[in-house]
């Protein structure tokens, strides 16, 4: 079977692989100590890449994931992978003039972002860079 979806992996990436996982209970990751099984890791990786669709994300397009090291990010990334968009990792410690930088330079439309993480004002600081790009 692991054979399988090697070869599968190999021709048609993230996606792929990931179908062949999508009825697996097994946990595939550990999220604050809650396992989170491969079918619940494809069913929240679906609901996002159809969230991303709705506001127009297509292949080729940038997508910012300015996240923490949880499920959350990895269901990003899986989603971006699915729709051929190109994820840009922002790193959380990151302030509003880097990250408007980053997104700048790097040509992403979408921001995916975690408002309150470790009482980290995502929204705040987003608005700060996004009021300074309309100066620009």
């Amino acid at each position: 079977m692991e054979q399988s979806r090697q070869a599968i992996e190999a021709q048609a990436g993230i996606p792929a692989w990931l179908a062949t996982r999508a009825d697996d209970r097994r946990t595939a990751i550990l999220d604050a100590g809650k396992p989170v099984s491969w079918a619940e890791l494809v069913r929240q990786t679906r609901s996002m890449a159809g969230g991303l669709a709705g506001l127009g994300v297509r292949a080729g397009d940038r997508v910012g994931l300015w996240l923490p090291n949880r499920t959350a990010w990895l269901v990003s990334f899986f989603a971006c992978a699915q729709l051929g968009a190109i994820a840009v990792s922002v790193n959380t410690r990151f302030r509003s003039a880097e990250v408007g930088d980053l997104l700048r330079r790097s040509g992403a439309g979408v921001l995916v972002c975690w408002p309150g993480y470790k009482a980290i004002d995502f929204a705040g600081i987003a608005w700060q860079f996004l009021r300074a790009l309309r100066h620009c």
